[in-house]
């Protein structure tokens, strides 16, 4: 299993640090790029860098290790210390967000699914006692399946990718972040 991993890397031109993590190289060429000019007290990267993290994260098997190697022609060990805060922080309130984002599908889906079963029973009920008409009780069962479905939906495929988004932005707040001087 490792053996044919380590082929698939080297056919997409993956690298491997000697950890076994995932490399993701970042060039900075201009240090004002790398945090967002709009952050407070506390820093966070770039939306930019952000998009770029975000991308080419996506060649990491989610259960994979990331190491960040950071290349500047500038060797600050008080900027370095603040880039690697800035990346954690990011991907820290990214976490937080798709944590309450999770949170409100799961509720979604509870409440969808309540109301389309509450709706199915409603029409069962309904016509066993013969006080509907077909009509009626047609459009009851497929507003009840239409509400049972989204509730599917909202919880096994879009629940899915959420978690999805979590598990990158975890790698990115565990990644281990190294300093390189560039030319």
């Amino acid at each position: 299993m490792r053996r044919t991993r380590k082929k698939i890397d080297n056919l997409l031109g993956i690298n491997l640090d000697s950890n076994g993590r995932y490399i993701i190289d970042i060039t900075v060429l201009d240090d004002d790029a790398f945090l967002s000019p709009f952050c407070g007290v506390a820093p966070v990267i770039s939306s930019e860098l952000a998009t770029y993290l975000d991308n080419t994260i996506k060649n990491v098997p989610p259960k994979g290790d990331v190491s960040l190697y950071i290349y500047s022609k500038v060797e600050n060990k008080e900027k370095n210390l603040k880039y690697q805060e800035a990346i954690k922080n990011y991907y820290r309130n990214e976490q937080r967000q798709l944590k309450r984002v999770l949170l409100f599908n799961q509720i979604a889906a509870f409440t969808m699914f309540s109301i389309g079963f509450m709706v199915i029973a409603i029409m069962i009920v309904l016509s066993l006692k013969n006080n509907i008409k077909e009509i009626w009780s047609t459009i009851l069962e497929i507003i009840g399946w239409v509400f049972v479905w989204e509730a599917v939906d909202k919880f096994a495929f879009e629940r899915s990718s959420l978690k999805r988004a979590l598990i990158r932005s975890n790698q990115f707040i565990n990644a281990d972040v190294k300093f390189v001087k560039g030319e």
